[in-house]
């Protein structure tokens, strides 16, 4: 089997998903069989057929008639009652008992997301190459073979009877055919990252991040002298869960990237501008507002590495650790939790 799906990302409002169109070419040798022993009184045989089974026959936008030394023509149906969707062609038994059918014919396929064949040969191959950089080799068999570029990927899978048992696999007790549990091989069209799976990983962070904030707050509480009222607390607070509101609604209309910015803009001059009169200075609120900017600028790094975002993060926090230890080293802490143990000493 050799197969060329072409895939495109088709859009529908703000949502979109790939599909593929591409021809599948399907080789086939039938060995002569020895049909003696169903030469019995109570047993006819029937025409044999060769039949492709689908999930759904409306992905079928061309079919070659079949080739080979028993030229046929393809039908709808299957003619089996449990596997509904596919096509047939009938076969010369006499051919099957002699010398064997050799068999060739190309589909062209539509589809969705994935792609997934059934080796039902003693001996199965399967060859694809498509255009789509982001492939996930799913099924019970990974390709033998792979290279994957920004241009598509290659991979060939090879399977045989003894390694898909396939005989035990295709029907169960009661007889009936369970298509949907066969061994396949398989690949998904992926997006690897979108903007829905980074903005929840940037949710992930959200408690760390408004900890962070709390953390700035209550340092700048002690050393400065100055009070921040809960209430104060609460609506910073609330500014900062905005910010992911803020990137979700707009990452859908512009893209993750220039939505993060957007957010991270937004609600650090909001906080810039409510800290620079809550704090009685324009100074504070531009050092909070840039602080704030710095960490939506670290976790922009997080959010966008793939293998070394617990380096990052692991360097984030110690970073900040040894910038509070550094702050706080000469820090009188019960004088903190309580300030009139200072007035009480300097009477005495």
């Amino acid at each position: 089997m050799t197969g060329k799906p072409n895939v495109e990302v088709r859009k529908l409002g703000i949502y979109q998903t790939q599909v593929y169109q591409g021809p599948l070419t399907f080789k086939a040798r039938f060995e002569p069989l020895d049909l003696a022993e169903l030469q019995r009184s109570n047993v006819v045989v029937g025409q044999p057929f060769l039949l492709v089974s689908l999930s759904d026959s409306r992905g079928i936008k061309r079919i070659s008639p079949l080739s080979g030394n028993q030229p046929a023509i393809f039908e709808p149906g299957t003619r089996i009652a449990e596997l509904p969707q596919g096509i047939h062609a009938p076969l010369a038994l006499a051919a099957l008992q002699t010398e064997g059918i050799d068999a060739e014919f190309t589909l062209t396929l539509a589809g969705t997301s994935s792609l997934s064949l059934v080796p039902l040969g003693r001996n199965s191959e399967l060859a694809l190459h498509s255009n789509w950089p982001h492939p996930n080799f799913l099924g019970n068999f990974l390709p033998d073979e792979r290279k994957v570029t920004a241009e598509g990927f290659n991979a060939r899978w090879r399977s045989t009877w003894f390694a898909n048992n396939i005989n035990s696999a295709f029907i169960d007790q009661d007889g009936i055919v369970k298509a949907d549990k066969l061994p396949s091989f398989s690949v998904s069209l992926i997006e690897p990252v979108d903007h829905y799976q980074l903005t929840e990983r940037a949710v992930k962070y959200a408690l760390l991040f408004i900890g962070l904030t709390f953390m700035a707050f209550f340092l700048f509480e002690t050393l400065t002298g100055l009070r921040v009222h809960p209430m104060q607390y609460l609506l910073v607070g609330a500014a900062l869960v905005l910010f992911y509101l803020v990137l979700l609604a707009f990452s859908e209309h512009l893209g993750f990237d220039a939505a993060y910015w957007l957010a991270s803009l937004a609600c650090s001059g909001l906080i810039a501008f409510y800290l620079s009169a809550a704090l009685r200075g324009k100074r504070w609120g531009a050092l909070f507002a840039v602080s704030l900017l710095a960490l939506y600028g670290v976790l922009y790094l997080l959010l966008q590495s793939e293998d070394n975002a617990l380096v990052l993060g692991a360097s984030l926090l110690f970073a900040i650790l040894a910038g509070i230890m550094l702050l706080t080293r000469k820090l009188d802490w019960y004088q903190v939790a309580d300030p009139a143990r200072l007035t009480r000493k300097e009477a005495d």
